[in-house]
């Protein structure tokens, strides 16, 4: 994972992280995007968020033990 810093729009960072279903394919992705000047110092703390969240879906996705880690 590697945050988007400013490759689409000026100002404008994201972290993201995937969400893989049964498969072991990337469905979907658990995106945070904002200002630059906000977000980029967090960028630790909002990439961990991230995974913490997709990893709770893939586990709905896979009918797993939905417990917060």
């Amino acid at each position: 994972m590697r945050p988007d810093d400013e490759e689409v729009e000026p100002g404008l960072y994201s972290v993201a992280a995937p969400v893989r279903d049964f498969r072991g394919e990337v469905a979907a992705a658990v995106q945070v995007v904002g200002p630059r000047v906000r977000l980029a110092p967090r960028t630790a703390e909002l990439a961990a968020t991230a995974l913490r969240w997709a990893r709770r879906l893939e586990n709905a996705l896979r009918g797993t033990s939905d417990q917060p880690r």
